[in-house]
């Protein structure tokens, strides 16, 4: 069982050979990641039985699609989806596929892995200026984080710490500058005891060339 986007152009992959009869329960979403990971099982495991529920629009209906695939008798699931999650332990999503784990004894398989390169991991160390304190990503002279985005590309940067969600009272915030240091985007939700260790922003760069953030 397959967990995506979805499978634009599986009938005309199935007529060239390169798949064979796919189960289809929920195609809404549109997009072809699903049609490609199918076809990186079909490889793996050509005598697999296949069947595909695209992601839904909440982390709920993703579990749904976790659920009828079970109900359909697939033994093996996998998918390519990112939620903000809790990163330092398990949220809503992971709690369920956990669950159907011991429940049903399915092997499951999800791509954690696609962010490793670009994510930033480590305890908190302070400089003071102008009444904050900052963290210090480089330990020298320039101190910040920064990253470069493609012309016409969006994205987020997301800030999580490790205490339990819904019972955080360390108050973080985060700030997103542009290289003029030109402030972007901020994100300061109070944190004083009963709120989720998170902050988060968005950023667009409508430009026709890279920009340094």
């Amino acid at each position: 069982g397959v967990i995506s986007d979805g499978v634009d152009g599986l009938d005309r992959l199935q007529e060239m050979g390169e798949l064979p009869d796919v189960q289809v329960l929920s195609d809404t979403v549109g997009g072809d990641e699903g049609l490609a990971m199918l076809q990186i099982v079909h490889d793996i495991a050509p005598n697999a039985t296949l069947y595909f529920h695209d992601r839904g629009s909440s982390q709920i209906e993703f579990v749904h699609a976790l659920d009828k695939l079970i109900i359909k008798g697939c033994d093996i699931i996998c998918d390519d989806i990112t939620y903000v999650e809790p990163f330092f332990e398990d949220g809503y999503v992971s709690q369920n596929i956990i669950d159907r784990i011991l429940s049903y004894d399915v092997l499951y398989i999800t791509a954690a892995g696609n962010f490793a390169q670009e994510h930033y991991q480590a305890p908190f160390t302070g400089y003071e200026n102008q009444g904050y304190l900052w963290q210090n990503f480089n330990s020298s002279s320039d101190r910040d984080m920064h990253f470069t985005i493609p012309a016409g590309l969006a994205g987020h940067v997301i800030l999580q710490w490790d205490d339990p969600f819904g019972s955080s009272a360390n108050n973080y915030d985060l700030f997103l500058y542009d290289e003029s240091g030109r402030e972007i985007a901020r994100s300061v939700n109070l944190q004083d005891g009963s709120d989720d260790p998170m902050e988060w922003v968005r950023f667009v760069n409508t430009d026709d060339t890279p920009r340094n953030y």
